[in-house]
């Protein structure tokens, strides 16, 4: 049994076209069967895109801090399995220049 299942279809939502276009072309082509669907929407307002749909996974940059969290959390419950893994990352400030 493979540590990270079998990934068949990626669903990007932001509601800035332009992260969705430069993810586009840092995502095709994706490996093997996968397909990738863009949604310009805030996170928030996503609905699942098809009847009985639900991720397993579902991933959030630092942006969640600016979000309203609760219709955030309401989204992601709707939208996943029981058994789904969430991960929201942050980000920390930095004193002096980046490398």
């Amino acid at each position: 049994m493979p540590a990270v299942p079998r990934i068949t279809r990626v669903d990007l939502v932001d509601r800035g076209k332009d992260m969705l276009r430069t993810a586009s072309e840092l995502l095709r082509p994706l490996p093997g069967q996968s397909t990738a669907a863009f949604h310009a929407v805030a996170a928030e307002e996503f609905t699942a895109p098809f009847n009985d749909y639900k991720a397993d996974l579902l991933t959030c940059a630092p942006a969640f801090h600016w979000m309203d969290r609760s219709a955030a959390l309401a989204m992601a419950d709707r939208v996943t399995t029981l058994e789904a893994a969430t991960a929201a990352s942050g980000h920390t400030r930095r004193s002096g220049p980046r490398p």
